[in-house]
């Protein structure tokens, strides 16, 4: 008995356009800059159909608002924006995309994002160290000089492991579903960012 956790929208219906769940993300976090992408016929499209379907031939079912916090054999969807604001305990969305770097920071260079970039990586997963226990990921030391591509695997893996954070928060009984009966994004409960 166990869950999986997934940073992708899911859905028990076809996904073509905007879901109650990414709006009831977005009107709780948009002003943290936290909303949600779109998702549409395309993304996350047949490979977030067909994907869905294998978990659920697995015994997975996808856990939607309907599902009491805590229920096993369930596939859970994740957004890590929200989750980081409440492992960090920030107000506004963690600047730890590398893609965004200059939309981040205009006025600094590449090199000089990209190192404020590591340096949020570093604080994730320190705080992660802390919630899930020591896990082999040794990040480039701070300052060092790096590359987008460098960063990126950094940045994917801990997604991965911020949803697994979440994924023990919601056993835990401690995540709050954001959606309805056919989707929901779980997040973490307790504490929830503060509102303003």
């Amino acid at each position: 008995l166990s869950i999986v956790t997934i940073d992708m929208p899911i859905a028990t219906v076809p996904i073509t356009e905007r879901r109650v769940a990414d709006n009831e993300i977005s009107k709780t976090f948009g002003s943290r800059h936290c909303s949600t992408h779109s998702p549409n016929h395309d993304r996350p499209g047949p490979l977030g159909a067909a994907l869905s379907r294998e978990f659920e031939s697995q015994g997975y079912t996808i856990a939607t608002k309907s599902d009491p916090v805590g229920t096993l054999n369930r596939l859970i969807e994740v957004y890590p924006h929200p989750a980081l604001l409440s492992l960090l305990g920030r107000e506004e969305r963690v600047r730890y995309k590398v893609s965004k770097t200059k939309k981040y920071w205009r006025n600094i260079s590449a090199s000089e994002g990209r190192k404020k970039i590591l340096e949020e990586l570093h604080a994730i997963r320190l705080e992660l160290h802390k919630k899930l226990g020591p896990f082999e990921l040794p990040l480039p030391p701070l300052g060092t000089e790096t590359t987008p591509r460098m960063l990126k695997r950094y940045e994917d893996a801990l997604d991965a492991l911020v949803c697994v954070w979440v994924g023990t928060t919601y056993l835990g009984k401690n995540a709050s579903a954001f959606g309805n009966t056919t989707a929901a994004i779980w997040c973490p409960s307790d504490p929830l960012p503060p509102t303003h």
